[in-house]
């Protein structure tokens, strides 16, 4: 919807770790340690499999619970880049222009994209 601006930082999700996962008909949660939520409306990729709709990702999510993030990137595209401790790549894709796509809260704000 807004774009993710490449300016900004997302470091502080270095080192947090995945506390539980929660998916709804339009929308998955990952939870972090230290009150961080990842908040996916558009689609994301884990390891290479694309997941478009909330229920199709929820397997592959859980298998996240317990695991850090080790690195992040803000690429510029829009999409939010997280390597994970166990090697999975996650990525959140700014995927519905017209729409919120996700949203990343923090105790230092909110980021919608």
């Amino acid at each position: 919807m807004y774009g993710l601006d490449p300016a900004v930082s997302v470091a502080f999700l270095v080192g947090r770790r995945v506390e539980q996962v929660c998916v709804g008909e339009f929308q998955s949660q990952l939870k972090f340690d230290d009150d961080v939520v990842i908040s996916v409306e558009g689609g994301l990729t884990l390891d290479g499999h694309r997941y478009d709709e909330p229920r199709s990702s929820a397997t592959a999510l859980v298998l996240l619970i317990g695991v850090r993030v080790m690195g992040v990137k803000n690429p510029g595209t829009g999409d939010l880049e997280l390597t994970m401790a166990n090697g999975a790549a996650l990525v959140v894709h700014d995927s519905k222009r017209e729409y919120e796509s996700y949203s990343v809260t923090w105790k230092g704000g909110t980021l919608i994209v």
